[in-house]
């Protein structure tokens, strides 16, 4: 089977992860930068117009994240 080009793999609504977002630390568990990467792609999907554009995307990760498939759920709370 070929290596995968893409961090997940969107299947429906959820998001499956390949081998390439798997973290160096523990085993079944993700590396940050993809789930970063995987929230700012719902962010963008949901900006205002093409006027705004994010400058900066800070996330605290407070527990490891399973290497399984993802929900990516966005709603807007303030209009800029």
């Amino acid at each position: 089977m070929a290596e995968p080009d893409a961090l997940f793999v969107r299947r429906g609504d959820l998001y499956e992860p390949t081998p390439l977002a798997h973290g160096p630390w523990a085993a079944g568990f993700l590396h940050g930068g993809p789930v970063l990467g995987l929230l700012a792609h719902g962010a963008e999907r949901h900006r205002p117009s093409g006027d705004v554009v994010a400058a900066r995307l800070t996330v605290d990760l407070h527990r490891p994240v399973p290497m399984a498939p993802l929900e990516l759920a966005t709603r807007v709370v303030r209009e800029a």
